[in-house]
């Protein structure tokens, strides 16, 4: 069972992912790639969506892969016990209040690509 939910678009064979519930855990790893319930794709995903891990407490770490160009807002926030994040190259826009009150956060990379971010919180 997957721990992602996935929004397609199916002309730019993108998609954008969240979490399927907030009992996700520990570490996780956004993947690269997805594919649809009929087995469409490869959707490339580009896109960790508004409120994404909102509320998702129990999650440590965290790994973007390098297809992501978007953190829309609050994709993290409140995510109390993540520790680290590493923001790969890909990423080009960060939204307001992406990190907000993930309060244990001690180590996060933002790389030289993202051009347009907005209120940064922790």
């Amino acid at each position: 069972m997957s721990l992602f939910s996935f929004i397609y678009d199916e002309e730019a064979m993108t998609a954008t992912v969240s979490a399927k519930n907030l009992d996700i855990s520990g570490e996780i790893v956004i993947p690269y790639f997805c594919y649809d319930e009929n087995g469409k794709g490869p959707y490339l995903v580009t896109t960790v969506i508004y409120n994404a891990f909102r509320n998702c407490s129990n999650l440590t770490n965290i790994v973007i892969p390098n297809s992501v160009t978007t953190i829309n807002a609050h994709a993290f926030d409140g995510c109390r016990n993540l520790t680290n994040i590493v923001i790969p190259n890909s990423v080009t826009t960060i939204e307001s209040g992406a990190f907000a009150n993930c309060v244990s956060l001690i180590n996060i990379v933002i790389p030289n690509s993202v051009t347009t971010i907005g209120s940064i919180e922790f």
